[in-house]
């Protein structure tokens, strides 16, 4: 199942939005939101193209 951009900026910016089954709230840093739009957009393409 690929993920969508709005999906990975979600996760990134409010990583507890959405908990998959399986893994608790509260593993993921939440200091990624303040990227410049730029930088989210990198960091989107980056996680997409893997």
């Amino acid at each position: 199942m690929a993920a969508t951009d709005a999906y990975i900026e979600e996760s990134i910016r409010s990583p507890d939005a959405k908990i998959v089954d399986g893994y608790s709230a509260g593993l993921m840093q939440n200091d990624y939101g303040g990227l410049s739009a730029e930088d989210m957009n990198a960091l989107i393409a980056y996680i997409a193209s893997r």
